[in-house]
């Protein structure tokens, strides 16, 4: 009999007598646990019932005695005449019951307030006047309604002459009652009225919309007045609930104090628990025991089972005989013990002399595998080594092909038949040609030959041709493969198209040397050009013109129109240039409006004049952009080479030059260069640039021309004058450098520069003199224009230390009236911080008496020009008088200037004119001067 026999046998019949056992046991344990927890939940059930009616009694008890009570204090209040004086005490007696508003309601005028004639506070809908009309009795309440949109009941009184009154009374207490009655997750109450509206819930829909639960069976039964336990679904809380109810006596308002049933069997869980874990005991202790008996009585077949699977295992030799360890023998089991002890030794000599046998055999087999793992290895190695040779072969993205000694091709790759643009099938066999030395010298061929045949291999740039005729650059490596003898058994040609290379070096170059806008040469190109022509013109008698080009208002474009037109409109410009000019001139785009062009080989000025005119010309006619017509001119500088520049830099200096004389006359002007126009252009540049560093080296000083009193003669302030002593040049006054400070933002420090010094000097003559000595400082156009001038001046007197009345700030008439609206909204903050105003040179510019009344200033100085006439001039006199008598009908002071002799005074003194200036009474002179005349205490003579 087979061993899989007796091991199922044992399986059975150790299953069978285990599970009997277990069930025999198991069947009066789960009877017991049904009937306890069945028992449990019974209880259970019955005490909630009995706990939910006794609320719901209790609330019903708790209302019918609020109700009542509030009845009655209702009826307190309006039946007893109450002083005015105590009406603070009744409604705090209604308001203690939940009544927040009284009002007395009559038959025919409008509704009063309960303890004032002031208006009702609420207003009742035509149906709630309708239910107070059908009340009967003394106090009644109403059900449920809702006052100014929120829920309410009106308690009402009938008073005498059919008047009623009427109060509001909040449903605060009820919820807080409803709230306060809370078990359980979710058990609570709920409050309704006599026709089933909700007047307490714990949802607050419910709640607030005095939702109508009418329809609910447990509702029905409470308005029908029924007292009892009930269960029901309920929608808010979307669970079948179990409920005691009652009615509130007298008034038909039903109470109940609903729990989800699940929350009964939730508690009802721990009894079903304790009851399987009991279970679960008992089954443990029927089970173990079920388990030994079974394991006793089955205990021989086992290990004989147990032996026989260790012979199907081929176990023989470590198996012992059987023997019986049980008390209980059975005959049967003890025969079968015999014979199987037989059988084992028989089983166990022949497995010896098998084992011998099979060691034999084991070793034989180990020395043959060893061999043919080490061929599959050496064989695995030249496969892999095959397969990455392929994949480096087909996926190379340079061109590969393999010729034998006669350049006959062998083998072609991928790359090779995308670059040449052919098929393998056409090349193989064919003759392989490595380059195309059409273009290139014999002695090409040969060198590389050689080289392949010296080193073994040759790479290099040389120009290929496809198979459908196209040329293209390639860079090819050719390599010569040898056997042992050094014979040469194939040739190895790799290559790549380069045409992306050069096509980089190409847009690279074009980049460095071109103007991205309008495809012009661009400044390094220009400057390469004008070298390469001062090289020709050293070489043969040539002359070359170099013309700089600036155009006009392109600014204004820009601003107008926008950058994108600006932009359009230059590469318009660029074409209609060349156009102009030969294809061997040069046409540049060397900055944002500025071009140049290099005339080659003209025959004199004669013909450059001629180019620029056509030029000029050729700007009248408008550039028509998106339907936009554009008028826009130019001014162009001319330099003949070599005639007025030997090097590139000295070139477009002096183009430059000429080009700002060309625009100096005007615009569309052009203008050759003159050395002599050059050397002061030149010597401005210079004065510019020696004047930034003049402010730095203190090489600028102040002088101070005494204002004096037109009848007393006393000094009564002082104008700053500027003066610069330049190292090379000496002395020099402000009209040689003022005009080039204005020009560029230099005039902004040079001023800040002069009111420090200015600030400075009036706090040093404060504390030598005793008292304030006024200095007027001269503001230029530039300088008074600036947005941030008032705050310069803040800045400078808080740095110094100087008071505002220390100084005076003097502009032009032209400047004042350029922007008048702009120049009143200055001085008036100038003024605002202590600040006088003086207007300079008053009647040389607009000379519009009108426009003085719009600025606020202090003083009106007469230009010279009108001065110097005075006394043999009746115009000027009559202008000067003029202006005095409309400066004081302002209220301004007037300052005469440039007063040289005693005849000019005494006509200004009959005038009444306040001041005077000029040389009659001093020269600018030094500070120090101006201290020795103080301390003297006589005129200055000078």
């Amino acid at each position: 009999m087979p061993s899989s026999a007796f091991t199922g046998t044992k399986f059975r019949l150790h299953t069978i007598i285990f599970s009997c056992l277990v069930l025999i046991s198991l069947i009066p344990v789960l009877l017991l646990g049904l009937w306890v927890q069945q028992h449990s939940l019974d209880n259970e059930f019955k005490a909630v019932k009995e706990k939910h009616l006794i609320i719901a009694k209790n609330l019903s008890r708790e209302f019918q005695r609020y109700i009542t009570d509030t009845k009655s204090a209702f009826s307190f209040v309006n039946s007893v005449q109450i002083p005015p004086e105590n009406h603070i005490y009744s409604k705090a007696l209604l308001s203690k019951y939940g009544i927040t508003a009284a009002c007395i309601f009559f038959p025919d005028k409008a509704p009063t307030n309960r303890f004032s004639n002031t208006p009702c506070s609420f207003e009742l809908t035509p149906e709630q006047k309708t239910v107070l009309r059908n009340m009967s009795g003394n106090t009644q309440l109403s059900d449920l309604t809702r006052i100014n949109d929120r829920p309410a009941f009106l308690i009402s009184k009938a008073l005498d002459n059919q008047a009623r009154a009427v109060g509001v009374l909040e449903t605060t207490y009820i919820k807080e009652s409803q709230r306060s009655i809370a078990f359980g997750e979710r058990g609570h109450s709920m409050i309704v009225d006599a026709t089933g509206k909700v007047v307490a819930h714990p949802n607050e829909e419910w709640e607030y919309t005095s939702k109508d639960a009418s329809a609910l069976s447990v509702v029905k039964k409470m308005m029908a007045g029924t007292t009892g336990v009930s269960t029901f679904y309920s929608p808010p809380m979307q669970a079948e609930m179990i409920a005691g109810h009652t009615a509130v006596p007298g008034e038909g308002w039903g109470i109940m104090v609903p729990q989800p049933i699940e929350e009964l069997t939730d508690n009802a869980d721990d009894v079903h628990l304790a009851v399987i874990i009991i279970s679960l005991m008992g089954l443990t202790v029927s089970t173990f025991l079920s388990w030994i008996a079974a394991r006793h009585l089955a205990q021989p077949i086992e290990r004989i089972s147990r032996s026989v699977a260790s012979i199907a295992t081929d176990k023989i030799s470590s198996i012992s005989p059987v023997k019986h360890q049980s008390q209980i023998v059975i005959k049967e089991v003890d025969e079968l013990t015999h014979l199987f002890n037989n059988m084992l030794r028989e089983l166990q000599t022949t497995g010896k002399a098998l084992r011998v046998q099979q060691e034999t055999l084991e070793r034989s087999v180990e020395e043959r595998t060893a061999k043919l793992q080490e061929e599959i290895k050496q064989r695995a190695a030249a496969e892999q080594k095959l397969r990455l040779s392929g994949q480096v072969f087909g996926s190379a993205n340079e061109a590969i092909l393999i010729t034998d000694p006669n350049l006959t091709i062998l083998e072609v790759n991928p790359a090779y038949c995308k670059i040449m643009n052919t098929r393998p099938e056409l090349v193989i066999g064919a003759k392989a040609k490595f380059g195309d030395l059409s273009e290139h010298k014999p002695a090409t061929l040969k060198a590389m030959w050689e080289a392949i045949e010296m080193h073994g291999s040759w790479q290099g740039e040389i120009n290929g041709i496809r198979y459908d005729g196209e040329n293209f650059p390639k860079w090819l490596s050719v390599s010569a493969m040898h056997n042992d003898k050094g014979e040469v058994l194939n040739y190895i040609g790799i290559f790549s198209d380069i045409s992306p290379l050069k096509t980089a070096e190409t847009q690279l170059k074009q980049l460095a040397y071109y103007d991205q806008l309008t495809a012009l040469p661009n400044r390094t190109l220009l400057y390469d050009r004008i070298e390469q022509s001062l090289q020709r013109i050293k070489a043969g008698n040539i002359q070359t013109a170099f013309m700089y080009l600036d155009l006009d208002q392109f600014k204004q474009v820009n601003d107008t129109l926008g950058h994108a037109i600006g932009d359009t409109l230059l590469q318009h410009i660029s074409r209609r240039l060349t156009d102009l000019v030969k294809a061997t001139d040069t046409v540049s785009r060397i900055g944002g409006d500025e071009f140049t062009i290099l005339l080659h080989d003209v025959a004199g000025k004669e013909d450059v004049e001629q180019t620029a005119k056509a030029i000029l010309e050729s700007f009248r006619t408008p550039f028509l952009i998106n339907n936009i017509q554009i008028s826009i001119g130019t001014s162009i500088g001319i330099c003949m080479l070599p005639e007025d520049a030997d090097c590139v830099q000295q070139a477009l200096k002096r183009a430059d030059m000429a080009m700002y004389e060309a625009k100096s006359e005007g615009q569309g002007h052009y203008h050759f260069y003159d050395a002599e126009e050059g050397r002061k252009l030149n010597d401005s540049r210079e004065l510019q640039q020696d004047l930034v560093q003049a402010i730095h080296d203190n090489q600028l000083f102040l002088l101070y021309q005494p204002i004096v009193d037109a009848h007393s003669g006393e000094i009564v302030s002082v104008e700053a004058l500027i003066r610069w002593r330049h190292p090379q040049k000496g002395l020099l006054t402000p009209d040689t450098f003022i005009a080039l400070a204005e020009e560029s933002n230099l005039i902004l420090d040079l001023g800040d520069w002069v009111i420090k010094q200015a600030c400075a000097q009036a706090l040093a003559w404060q504390e030598e003199l005793g008292f304030t000595l006024p200095v007027a400082i001269n503001l230029s156009a530039r300088e008074f224009s600036n947005p941030e001038l008032v705050e310069r001046i803040q800045s400078v007197l808080s740095t110094t230390g100087a008071s505002p009345d220390m100084i005076e700030i003097e502009i032009t008439e032209t400047s004042a009236m350029k922007n008048t609206s702009m120049s009143t909204g200055v001085l008036k903050r100038l003024r605002g911080i202590g600040i006088n105003i003086s207007i300079d040179d008053f009647g040389t510019g607009y000379s519009s008496l009108a426009y003085l009344k719009r600025l606020s200033v202090d003083k009106i100085k007469i230009d010279r020009s009108f001065i110097h006439d005075l006394t043999n001039d009746d115009t000027h006199a009559a202008f000067v008088k003029l202006i005095i008598e409309f400066s004081k009908e302002l209220g301004y002071k007037v300052v005469a200037e440039g007063v040289e002799t005693e005849g000019q005074q005494s006509i200004l003194q009959e005038l009444q004119c306040d001041f005077i200036q000029g040389y009659l009474h001093s020269k600018p002179v030094t500070a120090a001067r101006i201290t020795e005349r103080y301390a003297r205490a006589e005129t200055l003579l000078v």
